[in-house]
């Protein structure tokens, strides 16, 4: 095991270390993970209606939340860059809240005049009515989910996991708690997906105060967001626009879902979707190593790299990836298991989640190359992959729908397909940026 110790800030790479020091984002992942899985199973109690459309709502969500989700790991990235230096962290802070409020409200704007304009018969008239009568439940978790991560960017990069894997774990029980309340206690007269979508605002508006919460406790709020500094807009700027690649990439993907969501309804009947989108939800619990680690890795990548000790890459590349194949498999048989007990055996499904399992074990090799490359700066690489993923998934689709009877198997395929294809161009890119690194040093040992 190596161990290795930088500055003042003990950052320490070692299994170990690197597992402890993701392990509060993890949990706090998979409880939300396990959220979106269990209002699933919910919604699976109710008509088929509402959890065959709820995979168009959510891919909406994420579609309008692609540039929150790049804000935050750029905003993220340049405070893991300056984390000896509060100040310089203090003056990007206050105005990046500004850029973090006015976006949702743009995009809010456009997300209604979306639902307005498309034709009902596109997703159905049953689905259209599910989806319009949640579109103001949309907007407002949107609004606040950006608030949330314009906090969260600051504590992660900060490198406060430990913090919000606590305010993640209790935000979800809260969350779990009032699901369950409205829906089959109180019995409220709003349609299940609306019901969800209140539910998670709620929990991210108590996440928002429990952030601003830590930084009064800690005594730093006034002084650290009254500093100063006439550079900052720029900075701001600098970062703001730095996230466009990435949002242009999750938009496409998130685009290329919506579509997807739209074949099933298409070619699917309500019980084969609902089936589909609770494949999805398992793929969603047994991916989340990969994005939990990728989302501390960054950390490690953009402060070595700040350093001059990119060198340890290689290092951490391994440790990460050798740590998030194992976890993911382990949950991978976990959700077998629960699955064939509380719906049984169904060979088709089980093809499907063994499938799945190496489509995420792909995924997080994805996952923190992208991220290594991001850290570089590099990200119209990320951009690149993104799209190529996206058109060749649609254009593997499109084969199997032409030449064989449509089936949510071949989706999956045409997923694993798609990965291939993408780690193929990543990696070789992957090599030229940390190329000289590698001759220049060596991997450790």
């Amino acid at each position: 095991m190596i161990t290795y110790s930088i500055m003042d800030n003990n950052i320490i790479i070692s299994k170990k270390a690197v597992f402890l020091y993701t392990l509060p984002v993890l949990c706090s992942e998979i409880l939300e993970e396990l959220m979106i899985l269990s209002d699933s199973i919910l919604l699976s109690f109710k008509e088929p209606v509402f959890l065959a459309t709820v995979g168009i709502v959510d891919s909406i969500y994420l579609m309008f939340l692609a540039m929150g989700e790049s804000l935050n790991d750029a905003f993220q990235n340049y405070y893991a860059r300056h984390l000896n230096d509060r100040y310089s962290i203090g003056f990007v802070f206050k105005p990046s809240l500004l850029v973090f409020t006015i976006i949702p409200i743009v995009a809010c704007v456009f997300l209604l005049l979306f639902i307005a304009l498309v034709p009902p018969s596109w997703i159905g008239f049953k689905h259209y009515d599910v989806l319009f009568s949640s579109r103001w439940y949309l907007c407002g978790l949107i609004i606040i989910t950006y608030i949330s991560l314009s906090i969260n960017s600051l504590l992660m990069g900060l490198g406060k996991t430990k913090t919000m894997g606590l305010i993640s774990l209790l935000t979800v029980i809260v969350n779990l708690i009032l699901g369950i309340l409205f829906l089959f206690v109180l019995k409220l007269n709003i349609n299940p997906c609306g019901v969800i979508l209140l539910t998670s605002s709620i929990a991210d508006v108590l996440a928002i105060f429990l952030m601003i919460y830590v930084y009064a406790r800690e005594n730093k709020l006034t002084p650290f967001c009254s500093v100063k500094n006439s550079h900052a807009p720029k900075i701001v700027k600098i970062l703001t626009e730095s996230s466009i690649y990435p949002c242009i990439t999750d938009f496409a993907f998130h685009i290329g879902s919506i579509i997807l969501y739209l074949y099933c309804l298409y070619y699917f009947i309500d019980e084969e979707t609902a089936i589909f989108t609770l494949l999805m939800a398992y793929w969603g619990i047994i991916q989340v190593p990969a994005e939990s680690f990728s989302e501390t890795s960054l950390n490690y990548f953009s402060y070595f790299h700040s350093q001059n000790l990119e060198n340890r890459y290689y290092q951490i590349k391994s440790i990460v990836l050798s740590h998030s194949a194992l976890i993911s498999i382990s949950f991978g048989f976990f959700i077998i298991l629960f699955d064939n007990i509380l719906y049984g055996f169904n060979e088709t499904k089980m093809q499907a989640l063994l499938l799945i399992i190496v489509i995420a074990l792909l995924n997080s090799r994805l996952e923190i190359i992208s991220t290594s490359l991001i850290a570089r700066l590099k990200t119209d690489y990320y951009l690149i992959v993104r799209l190529i993923y996206g058109f060749s998934s649609l254009t593997w689709i499109a084969l199997f729908t032409t030449f064989a009877d449509p089936n949510y198997m071949h989706i999956f395929i045409s997923f694993l397909l798609s990965l291939i294809i993408s780690l193929i161009y990543l990696s070789h890119k992957e090599k030229q940026v940390w190329y000289i690194s590698k001759n220049l040093y060596g991997p450790e040992s």
